[in-house]
């Protein structure tokens, strides 16, 4: 007989079959007194319950177990109970030490695969690991980033905020939403708010409400990325307005130019060079936006938040084009029409696009990130969001963790080489400490699409 999970339980019997073996017996007679009245209690029969256990190899094991039942000598309480199994989860009829080998595997394994190893239903499988990742990730502790992101990704048709830590390069957590109430309830909830220095962000005003309201000794970074990728669509736009007003034929030709108009002109060969003059000669609107969106890259390679502040300021104006005669009203340049959203975005964050200027923080990672979640997502095939963020959370793959050394007092010691932690101290020690970071996303995703297949099953 293997090593028995269940205290107290004596063999009687074995049942052999061709892929299964079930051990049978009762457990060792106790005493129990009424649980309800404290009286005495005699013997009303046997029970009988099924436990499934880790297999050996091919072969399933159950353990077959008779525990005796209770009836209270009390007339007037008539109380009856079963005997206690220990080292059983009674609720989904299995050995604790099965419970622990399916939440083990079940982080970075899908519900299927583990179910069809010792036979059980995938369903039983998800809630075991949902009951037991809920109460994990309860009580984890993630050490506070000292620059933090907040970014987000969609997944199917929802968009979920993403708390990052920047410097590890990792995932704090996953939020269901990104609305106020849910994204200020983590915040309010981060321990040690004072290590923020750095909170990174793009364009929703909510987050910037949030870190203001709950960190607010913290610097506000706008993504850099965000604005670019506004400046680019600008551009995009430009190109597509003037594209549908010309004849097919033309419009195919515009289609080649687009890496054109994006390029920086130092990236250009001479021949790349004609070609571009010669469509912005044709097309005066193109032109004027080219030369805004250069003038735009140029305010990222500032030295500093002033000299920022002074290219952002000539930039704005000039999207304003102004007649050089007196008390002339002005005009607006053709590009205006195009980069009104980057223009918006610089009057209405300004202060946090100038903190980049400081430390060239950036969320730049994250475009990996939102691909590794993604990926996941894909190969969960229809993983509800809870699930999937279970599995990220907990991949003991993907957890990053750095440990450092602390000099603490060291003291006198007591019987046996105990310390007291009192008293004057005899000198100093270094101690180790372990930190988790988080999740690294890349690294989680390698190692779930390792052990998923294609198109698994849905949990």
């Amino acid at each position: 007989m293997i090593n028995c999970p269940i205290p107290g339980f004596q063999l009687s019997r074995t049942r052999v079959a061709a892929d299964t073996t079930v051990y049978e017996g009762e457990l060792e007679k106790v005493k129990m007194p009424c649980p309800k009245c404290a009286g005495e209690a005699y013997g009303n029969g046997k029970g009988e319950m099924l436990v499934r256990d880790v297999s050996v190899g091919d072969t399933m094991i159950g353990w077959l177990v008779h525990p005796q039942k209770y009836l209270c000598k009390s007339q007037t309480c008539g109380q009856t109970w079963i005997q206690p199994i220990l080292g059983v989860d009674r609720g989904h009829k299995m050995t604790h030490r099965l419970v622990d080998f399916i939440v083990n595997h079940a982080a970075e394994e899908t519900a299927s695969s583990i179910a069809n190893d010792i036979g059980i239903d995938p369903k039983t499988v998800a809630d075991i690991f949902a009951e037991t990742a809920d109460a994990a990730l309860e009580s984890r502790t993630i050490d506070t980033p000292r620059v933090m992101g907040i970014d987000e990704v969609r997944l199917g048709r929802k968009v979920r905020a993403v708390i990052v830590n920047i410097e590890s390069k990792t995932i704090v957590e996953m939020l269901p939403d990104r609305k106020k109430e849910t994204v200020l309830e983590f915040f309010k909830g981060l321990p040690n708010k004072e290590k923020v220095e750095v909170v990174a962000m793009d364009a929703w005003n909510t987050y910037r409400e949030v870190v203001k309201d709950t960190i607010s000794g913290a610097r506000i970074v706008l993504d850099k990325f965000h604005v670019h990728m506004m400046a680019t669509n600008a551009m995009e736009q430009a190109r597509k307005h003037v594209r549908n007003r010309l004849t097919k034929k033309e419009a195919e030709g515009m289609k080649k130019d687009r890496s054109l108009l994006l390029s920086s002109p130092e990236n250009l060969k001479s021949g790349q060079k004609l070609q571009l003059n010669a469509m912005l000669a044709r097309y005066p609107v193109l032109s004027d936006c080219r030369s805004k969106y250069c003038e735009f890259r140029e305010i990222w390679k500032a030295h500093d938040p002033e000299q920022a502040k002074e290219r952002i300021d000539n930039w704005r104006r000039g999207l304003r084009e102004q007649d050089d005669l007196p008390g002339a009203v002005p005009t607006q340049s053709p590009a205006a029409e195009f980069f009104d959203d980057v223009e918006k975005t610089f009057n209405e964050w300004e202060d946090e696009i100038l903190a980049y200027f400081r430390d060239r923080t950036t969320n730049a990672f994250t475009e990996s990130m939102n691909k590794a979640i993604r990926k996941l997502f894909e190969l969960g095939n229809g993983y509800t969001f809870e699930s999937l963020r279970r599995k990220i959370l907990l991949s003991k793959s993907g957890i990053k963790k750095k440990t450092r050394k602390l000099r603490v007092p060291a003291f006198a010691p007591l019987v046996m080489g105990f310390y007291s932690g009192q008293g004057n101290a005899v000198g100093y020690e270094e101690v180790i400490v372990e930190e988790n970071l988080g999740i690294d996303p890349v690294a989680a995703a390698k190692a779930l699409s390792e052990a998923w297949c294609i198109g698994v099953p849905r949990e």
